[in-house]
């Protein structure tokens, strides 16, 4: 996913340093990582049966960063534990982002 600079908001597809401004944009690619192997633990938990797991992995992938696939994530685990009216909160933003 390209990272848009916080400095001069151009989108890096590619790091360590942004394409334009040359700023050091080493940490959020490193996050945008730690949220990838997050989501993943997300989907192989789920796979397993594991719902509680996969849930803290999706929490824990939407503190990182926000985003409509973790939406996504959250709503399907919250209807599963029951929990509709987080699922709704949870499904509403995914329409927000598309």
């Amino acid at each position: 996913m390209p990272l848009p600079c916080p400095v001069c908001k151009a989108e890096n597809d590619a790091g360590p340093a942004c394409r334009r401004c040359k700023a050091d944009l080493t940490m959020l690619f490193t996050i945008e990582e730690q949220r990838a192997q997050t989501l993943g633990d997300a989907q192989r938990s789920f796979a397993a049966g594991k719902y509680t797991e996969a849930y803290t992995s999706a929490r824990h992938a939407n503190e990182l960063r926000p985003g409509p696939d973790v939406a996504r994530w959250l709503a399907v685990l919250h209807l599963i534990h029951g929990h509709f009216g987080e699922a709704w909160q949870a499904y509403q933003t995914t329409c927000q982002h598309g």
